[in-house]
């Protein structure tokens, strides 16, 4: 189901793993009560939308994926906001996306790559014998470009 800039539906709609499941669960469920169960969520850009067309809007929002901020970065456009003057957007996973132009989003970096090759790397370790757990971490980087600023006055 897709996620993003557009105004099309998040997980969480009624079509969603948790609805289904919600449904299977008490086959006399109705959709509805299911839909209570597992709220449905606007998009991105519905979401900042009604969230920065309100009063005390805030200077700076962190999205939880690159594609998420692209939905907040389309709505504070329509709203007229300047970024990052009046409103900070940063996003998460640094894709290729959030890097190109003219978006130039600001994204907290997870070093996929290493960890992946950490996984594949453990994971051939299991398979030889390795019995004893290991413990492995890779620390995020923030990964500044054009869509972060200083509050404006």
């Amino acid at each position: 189901m897709p996620v993003g800039p557009d105004d099309k539906e998040m997980p969480g709609s009624s079509t969603s793993p948790c609805i289904r499941q919600k449904i299977n669960e008490n086959p006399t469920a109705s959709d509805q009560r299911a839909r209570q169960l597992c709220p449905r969520r606007l998009s991105t850009y519905q979401a900042g939308r009604e969230f920065l067309d309100r009063p005390g809007r805030p200077t700076a929002i962190f999205a939880g994926a690159d594609i998420a901020a692209l939905g907040v970065l389309r709505a504070a456009y329509e709203l007229g906001l300047r970024i990052p003057v009046d409103l900070s957007l940063v996003g998460y996973d640094n894709t290729a996306l959030a890097a190109s132009a003219p978006i130039n989003l600001t994204s907290v970096d997870q070093a996929a790559h290493e960890l992946g090759a950490a996984a594949a790397r453990l994971l051939c370790e299991r398979m030889d014998g390795r019995s004893r757990s290991v413990l492995t971490s890779t620390a995020p980087r923030l990964i500044v470009r054009n869509t972060t600023g200083p509050p404006s006055s």
